[in-house]
């Protein structure tokens, strides 16, 4: 069998002991993998990292003008509408009664300008709703800009929140599904892990160094990665305070519903699968892909010249071009809209209703 390490899906192992890959995949399906995911995620991230770094040798010779960045509304946005949206804690009232929602991270990783991995105790956000703009910002309790703020946050959701939710989506893996087009989401998804967790650190962040494209070596990030997989996903049961100023929010909250149900309804099509964890998978991986391409514009907008957050920055930049966008050219369906099976379609059909623009993006394996 090829794949990842450790016990089989579905073993007696402590999951407390279990890293992200650790779920076998036949040979077959690890090789069928390899050849129908890994040439379009290559094409994807290569060449977007080579446009990245035209770009940035352009805006450097003063030929690139970059379209400015409203900082205060894209961290509002990054928190909004995006599943950092989990860290909200409280709302509350500003001056003039003004609505804020406050955000709390805390023990989260962070790059250091060393590429070696520190630790920020602290981190919060206060978004004014009703103008969606941060409000203040602090870092271990200093006040920050909206510019610093925005790396942060930006590291934060992909190898932070993101990273929970492929941890997440291996509980939601149907190891004994029957029907040929579940059973392919589910490898898509298991091979998926094992190459965001294991071949991005030890191979592409390599290759970044080793090019030029990056000035440091990024491999470190892995244990970023491990950190936050290890802290677990905060309380977020008061999310409906902030359906009525978030579309993704209001989204989510009413398709859950619906996947539950038909989850319950379909389950023993999907032996094997938690539902909670095939919802985290499937929508809130996809939508927070889709949620990460909208709100940051812009790569070059994260600032490489932070004097303490710079090397994150550059990091960040490379993620955001090769790692956030669909892949190019795949020969299968993965959306909800397109999957035969009725649990897909019943789902996807009731988010139409809901939002089309979010619906039309839902993917039912993690295949970005």
């Amino acid at each position: 069998e090829g794949a990842a390490h450790g016990a089989a899906c579905g073993g007696e192992d402590d999951p407390h002991a279990l890293d992200m890959d650790h779920i076998h995949v036949p040979f077959p399906s690890f090789l069928l993998a390899y050849y129908l995911l890994v040439p379009n995620a290559t094409c994807l991230w290569m060449g977007a990292s080579l446009k990245l770094a035209l770009r940035e040798r352009l805006q450097r010779a003063g030929v690139l003008t970059v379209k400015p960045c409203d900082y205060p509304h894209t961290v509002a946005k990054l928190c909004l509408d995006g599943m950092e949206v989990i860290n909200f804690q409280r709302m509350m009232c500003g001056e003039g009664d003004r609505r804020l929602a406050a955000f709390q991270w805390q023990d989260i990783a962070y790059i250091r300008m060393d590429a070696t991995v520190g630790k920020v105790a602290s981190f919060r956000v206060l978004v004014d709703v009703e103008t969606r703009r941060m409000v203040e910002a602090t870092v271990d309790g200093s006040v920050v800009s909206a510019k610093k703020a925005l790396i942060l946050l930006w590291f934060n959701t992909v190898f932070g929140t993101h990273v929970k939710i492929h941890a997440m989506a291996n509980w939601g893996i149907a190891h004994h599904a029957e029907d040929l087009e579940v059973k392919w989401m589910q490898i898509c998804t298991v091979m998926y892990n094992f190459f965001g967790f294991t071949t991005f650190s030890r191979t592409i962040t390599e290759f970044w160094f080793k090019t030029g494209l990056t000035l440091r070596c990024y491999s470190n990030v892995k244990l970023a990665s491990a950190h936050s997989a290890s802290t677990g996903v905060p309380f977020h049961g008061n999310l409906r305070q902030l359906s009525e100023y978030s579309t993704l929010v209001n989204f989510m909250l009413k398709v859950r519903r619906k996947f539950l149900a038909e989850f319950a309804r379909h389950q023993a099509d999907f032996a094997g699968a938690d539902a909670e964890g095939m919802f985290v998978g499937t929508v809130c991986h996809s939508l927070d892909h889709c949620m990460m391409d909208e709100n940051l514009e812009d790569p070059l907008w994260l600032d490489v010249d932070d004097a303490e957050f710079g090397a994150m920055a550059e990091l960040m930049r490379h993620v955001r071009v090769g790692f956030v966008p669909d892949l190019p050219g795949l020969v299968f369906n993965h959306r909800f809209k397109l999957m035969d099976h009725a649990f897909y379609r019943n789902v996807y059909n009731y988010a139409m209703s809901v939002n089309p623009w979010l619906a039309d993006r839902m993917d039912a394996a993690i295949v970005k």
